[in-house]
């Protein structure tokens, strides 16, 4: 899986607040547009996240993401797409286990 380069500059920060960093291992589920991407989650709040991706893919606009751990998905919009690292805006959250 790449990582982002550290030495590499990231966009000045457009949020009011910063996310927390964080380090989720996760996957983008496209269900019948395709199988499951592996991804990291990068930083996290309750608003939406930054990913890193496994490869180079199409998405969709529309996906779900699925933190596998945690055991919980949410529904979200792709904001923005640089190479392997995407913004997501999420719509809802699904616990997946009872």
């Amino acid at each position: 899986m790449h990582l982002p380069d550290p030495h590499v500059a990231r966009p000045p920060e457009r949020r009011r607040r910063a996310r927390p960093s964080c380090h989720h291992a996760a996957m983008i589920r496209l269900g019948e547009q395709g199988p499951d991407i592996p991804c990291i989650v990068t930083n996290m709040d309750f608003a939406g996240a930054r990913l890193t991706l496994s490869a180079q893919r199409p998405l969709p606009t529309d996906v779900r993401l699925v933190l596998i751990r945690s055991a919980v998905a949410f529904d979200a919009t792709i904001r923005w797409r640089r190479g392997l690292a995407c913004g997501l805006t999420f719509l809802a959250r699904h616990d997946l286990v009872a």
